[in-house]
């Protein structure tokens, strides 16, 4: 799947927030968490805030500032909205102990966090609509719920998890990406991080083998995503999608995605699951030059951190890149993995078990398949801002 904490470039972030109505309400945080699911989803509210001139530029400054490759500028947001919330008067009076807490909705501590839950919602809901496409859904049909971003201190996840009628995989959290454990054990009916105020869980992808070695499916199954329950339909169209924003899309996803424009108007973005044993077969056959080259996609925020522990900086790196020649020479390693497999880099650079290195420049990108006993390593060279994978191999761990 992809990584939460690095934003996603999709139209559906920025819409999912669009699509909301400002409204104002008197209602506290746990009156809110009362109202339906569908409510919440199409509405912008937040906790005793009746100013709908507030929520709408709650809402006009979230859309603005989410940067989908860089998480965009909260900064901003906050003075922004401080500013308006004084202009409008609304702040408690210095003398009530309000001013400045959580209950003063131009605190910095109540901007924030209005900022971080509603952002991270609207890319929660781009990210599930990509997950539950049937490609995708095919070669990862499951995901395990794990610790992201550290805390002082931790909610008591595993009987969270098991209260909400969970299984445990070797003491793991895991579960069908369809099954609806995921809305069970969070607080806000949705089936996508986060889970609580504050949380930092996130998900990780299980890849196919892995699944139906743990009995999570059947060979040959294929899942059905049914309804998208995060609210509207699973499309891959995606209305008055911009210049740079398609732009934006290919720089994520490189060459397994690729975007057209309807003769209305719209746009659309396709996933193409099978584009790099494509590309490597083309390789193999020579119908390719030496220097031709496949985008990977774009570090994820957890390739960067596993790569910084093993010595590995991906801040200037905006590609892991695939050049044909390297792809002929990799299939001469006695541990290559076929043709067909070839399909998986892309998810094991962006969620690697870890990352180890090699030489002074050279990386393997490690993922521990459990379902075949095996390391399956993507041979990165990271130099110069560049990543370039070298061989994709398969070794018995």
């Amino acid at each position: 799947m992809l990584d939460l904490t690095q934003p996603q470039p999709l139209e559906k972030a920025v819409a999912s927030l669009d699509r909301r109505t400002p409204v104002g309400t008197a209602l506290g945080s746990a009156a809110l968490r009362e109202l339906p699911v569908e409510i919440r989803q199409k509405a912008q509210f937040s906790a005793q805030v009746e100013s709908v001139r507030m929520m709408e530029g709650i809402q006009r400054d979230l859309g603005k500032s989410i940067n989908l490759l860089r998480g965009g500028d909260r900064a901003t947001f906050v003075a922004n909205m401080q500013k308006l919330a004084t202009e409008l008067g609304i702040r408690p009076p210095e003398w009530d102990g309000k001013r400045g807490t959580i209950q003063d909705i131009a605190s910095q501590r109540r901007l924030e966090l209005i900022y971080d839950v509603q952002t991270k919602f609207a890319l929660g809901d781009s990210q599930r609509r990509m997950d539950l496409d049937p490609d995708v859904l095919q070669a990862a049909p499951a995901q395990e719920l794990t610790r992201v971003e550290p805390r002082q201190e931790h909610r008591p996840w595993s009987q969270i998890w098991r209260d909400a009628g969970g299984q445990f995989y070797g003491g793991r959290m895991i579960a069908l990406k369809t099954d609806d454990i995921w809305t069970r054990i969070s607080d806000f009916g949705l089936p996508y991080p986060p889970f609580k105020f504050g949380s930092g869980m996130g998900l990780r992808d299980v890849l196919r083998a892995e699944a139906i070695r743990l009995g999570l499916i059947e060979k040959g199954q294929r899942l059905d995503p049914g309804s998208d329950s995060s609210g509207g339909e699973m499309d891959a169209s995606l209305t008055g999608v911009s210049e740079p924003l398609k732009d934006n899309v290919q720089a994520y996803f490189g060459d397994t995605a690729t975007t057209s424009r309807n003769p209305d108007g719209t746009a659309r973005i396709y996933s193409q699951p099978r584009a790099v044993s494509h590309f490597a077969e083309q390789a193999l056959e020579a119908a390719l030059g030496e220097r031709d080259t496949f985008r990977l996609g774009a570090p994820t925020k957890r390739a960067a951190q596993a790569a910084q522990g093993a010595g590995a900086d991906l801040a200037q790196v905006k590609q892991f890149e695939l050049q044909a020649g390297t792809a002929r020479r990799a299939f001469d390693h006695r541990e290559a993995a076929e043709v067909k497999q070839w399909d998986e880099l892309p998810l094991i650079l962006r969620n690697p078990t870890r990352v180890e290195r090699v030489a002074e420049t050279l990386f393997d990108f490690v993922y521990d398949d459990a379902a075949t006993g095996e390391e399956k390593r993507a041979r990165v060279r990271v130099t110069g801002g560049r990543a370039r994978v070298e061989a994709f191999l398969r070794r018995a761990r």
